[in-house]
């Protein structure tokens, strides 16, 4: 019994420090709509140049998540005052993206899924 306990314990904890790191909020197709519809928010596509060109969604500034400079050009061209919020093809490089712009003072919603499932959803992007 307390070995059952103790385990339990422990990946509990686990989840709960994993949460505790995260620093900005994911939200889905929906939501992330709603969000960008507002005039609060800079919405960054952090995908390369040629993923931008091939479509991106309407209004979107490009800030290369590849580009080792990434973080210097986003505190450059970025307000801290307005929100960001940001994707990129499948949403992994928003997220890690998202987490530094968050440690930087930023406040950065991410594209659960990104602009895949934006337009698995139906929605549009610009060329």
């Amino acid at each position: 019994m307390k070995k059952t306990f103790s385990i339990l314990l422990t990946l509990l904890l686990g989840v709960a420090s994993a949460n505790a790191q995260k620093n900005y909020r994911d939200l889905d197709v929906k939501g992330f709509e709603e969000l960008i519809a507002t005039d609060t928010i800079v919405l960054v596509d952090c995908r390369t140049v040629n993923e931008y060109k091939d479509g991106h969604i309407k209004g979107a500034v490009l800030l290369d998540f590849k580009d080792p400079n990434h973080v210097a050009k986003a505190m450059d061209l970025l307000n801290k005052e307005k929100h960001v919020a940001i994707y990129c093809r499948s949403g992994r490089r928003s997220s890690a993206f998202a987490f530094q712009l968050a440690n930087q003072g930023y406040k950065v919603t991410n594209l659960y899924g990104g602009i895949l499932m934006w337009q698995a959803n139906g929605k549009e992007i610009e060329r």
